[in-house]
């Protein structure tokens, strides 16, 4: 599994209920971010915010849409780490089940309550 940004979404948005894709799904798209004259393609989300709001590091250009698959995961780790996602592709009653759970870490349970509550919300 990979955690995707925004890009992935905006050149798929009929496919994409959330950021987390299988490793299959990621190698049938070579989509490049660059026209031939440099400049990013219209619409284009720059990669290096969605690094940033993660904590990771914010060393990568943006190529193509490789570029653009911000970390692999477990399929558990990606739903526990981008609880929004995991509710969007199905993964509701794992994490209301997890966070339920005694062992279930403070800062994980405080990820998945704050995506539920985001979710209704928005509803």
């Amino acid at each position: 599994m990979y955690v995707v940004d925004d890009e992935w979404r905006r050149r798929y948005p009929r496919k994409m209920a959330g950021v987390i894709i299988c490793v299959a799904c990621s190698r049938k798209h070579e989509d490049i971010c660059r026209t031939p004259d440099g400049d990013y393609v219209r619409g284009h989300i720059l990669v290096t915010p969605a690094l940033v709001t993660r904590g990771l590091p914010a060393s990568r250009s943006d190529i193509d849409l490789c570029s653009h698959l911000l970390y692999p995961a477990t399929q558990r780790a990606a739903v526990q780490a981008e609880p929004e996602s995991g509710i969007a592709q199905g993964a509701k009653e794992y994490l209301a089940a997890l966070s339920a759970d005694p062992r279930c870490s403070a800062a994980a349970r405080s990820r998945i309550d704050r995506a539920f509550a985001d979710v209704a919300r928005r509803r």
